[in-house]
């Protein structure tokens, strides 16, 4: 009966104490404030911590995304242009200039059209020079959409044909006005321009 009631009075502080500390914990929780519940709620495990990051970094992260993209396509949309341009100084104008009575720019802006079918025909603006016998750039366009023509074309390389010239010199040019993809609903316009010399043998 000593032994047992001792234990009993060992037990009697112990469980006073647990009661009392439940009862502290009850009162700490009750008095917390919606901030510091937040507070807690973030610094637990770091599992705020990294939510709120990621919250912050994500759009960052698709606008360079978004605007790399849209500069790749850019620079594919420059390869096709300049492409088109020079397959057409080359072949076109080298050839057509020397027809007589032709239209060289007709055929020109035929070829370029038919290279860039992805291309809208109205936002292309063609220009070309040639030089004259007196070694002075005569300028054809610049021409928006269709219609260009640059019959007097023929009448200058014949006056250079005529002053004993046996080649002159030819420059085409064309220019797309490209339309950027949108960057966080940013639209964005800008000129591509590709252009393209050649030696016209007379």
């Amino acid at each position: 009966m000593k032994r047992l009631s001792n234990l009993r009075g060992q037990a009697r502080p112990l469980l006073h104490g647990f009661s009392r500390a439940t009862a502290v914990c009850r009162a700490n929780k009750k008095a917390r404030s919606i901030c510091g519940r937040l507070r807690a709620f973030l610094c637990s495990d770091g599992e705020g911590q990294s939510m709120v990051e990621f919250a912050i970094l994500v759009p960052i992260l698709l606008m360079v995304l978004t605007f790399m993209f849209s500069i790749s396509m850019a620079m594919v949309s420059y390869e096709q242009l300049s492409a088109a341009v020079s397959g057409a100084a080359l072949q076109d104008l080298s050839n057509a200039l020397v027809v007589s009575g032709g239209d060289p720019c007709a055929s020109i802006q035929t070829a370029v059209s038919n290279a860039l079918p992805s291309f809208t025909a109205s936002k292309l603006t063609y220009t070309m020079t040639v030089l004259n016998s007196s070694g002075t750039a005569v300028t054809y366009g610049p021409t928006a959409g269709s219609g260009f023509s640059c019959t007097a074309a023929v009448a200058v390389l014949q006056a250079d044909e005529a002053a004993n010239q046996q080649t002159t010199s030819g420059t085409l040019t064309v220019s797309y006005t490209y339309t950027w993809i949108p960057v966080y609903m940013q639209k964005m316009t800008g000129s591509l321009a590709a252009s393209q010399s050649v030696l016209v043998v007379l």
